[in-house]
């Protein structure tokens, strides 16, 4: 299986791996095992280095239709996203556009600690929601996204 997960006990962190290549179907049964254990609203650790994701923006967009319909009736939890490649770099700064409005505690890193450090705090915050403009280019280690002309 491409994407294995665990939920530390004491914290409800998700932990999640994805490794090999994965897909549109692959996120979507993800997003319904969390579902179906009901922790869509636990904060998740996404790791995907190591993973090849073999999804298009049209595929963005329905896994943002999943997400919403999962979450009609739930508040998601910050997710932090480990990532290594350019492409999952970009796939995940789309997904964030998208449901900014949904879930505006997203974030991309480069680092699985620096996303443990922030998805604790984010966690254990009151109300978490977004790092700084000049926090997210830190911890992204990457350029802003920029519009396509």
């Amino acid at each position: 299986m491409p994407i294995t997960f665990r939920v530390a006990p004491a914290t409800k962190i998700i932990q999640t791996r994805a490794t090999g290549i994965v897909n549109l179907q692959d996120l979507v049964r993800h997003l319904q095992v969390k579902e179906r254990q009901r922790i869509l609203a636990y904060p998740e650790v996404f790791d995907t280095r190591g993973a090849q994701f073999d999804l298009s923006i049209i595929d963005i967009g329905r896994l943002v239709d999943e997400v919403r319909r999962a979450m009609s009736s739930t508040t998601p939890g910050p997710v932090a996203v480990v990532t290594n490649s350019n492409f999952i770099r970009g796939l995940a700064r789309a997904y964030a556009s998208l449901t900014i409005n949904d879930n505006p505690s997203f974030e991309i890193f480069d680092d699985v600690e620096e996303a443990r450090s922030w998805i604790t705090r984010a966690a254990t915050a009151s109300t978490p929601g977004p790092l700084s403009e000049s926090s997210q280019q830190k911890s992204s280690k990457a350029p802003p996204a920029t519009s396509a002309p």
